[in-house]
């Protein structure tokens, strides 16, 4: 989900090996892309803050229970909430123009 122009928030429903490694270090990229012609692509890059057990946690579990009743059956009974602070977008767009240029 989107919550504001510099907060991307998503529930963590596996605590795998994405989890481990935001657990160990908190920087991560996103990578977004427009599949149809023309295709565009953003890298973005931020740092991660990963909520357990506690209300945010716990708000964003209630919102994807009501969303997913039965397609959430493989998780841990309790989701974690990761908060990604966007600090740099990338254009990622394949043209030699555009690929690699930092636009925020």
């Amino acid at each position: 989900m989107v919550m504001d122009p510099e907060t991307i928030v998503w529930g963590e429903l596996y605590f795998g090996q994405t989890y481990e490694n935001l657990k160990r270090d908190p920087r991560a990229s996103l990578c977004v892309w427009k599949r149809t012609f023309p295709t565009t692509a953003y890298k973005v890059n931020g740092r991660v803050v990963i909520h357990e057990n506690d209300p945010i946690a716990a708000r964003l579990d209630e919102r994807v229970r009501a969303g997913h009743p039965t397609a959430i059956k493989a998780r841990r009974d309790k989701l974690a909430a990761v908060y990604f602070t966007v600090e740099e977008i990338y254009d990622q767009t394949p043209d030699p123009g555009a690929a690699g240029k930092r636009i925020g």
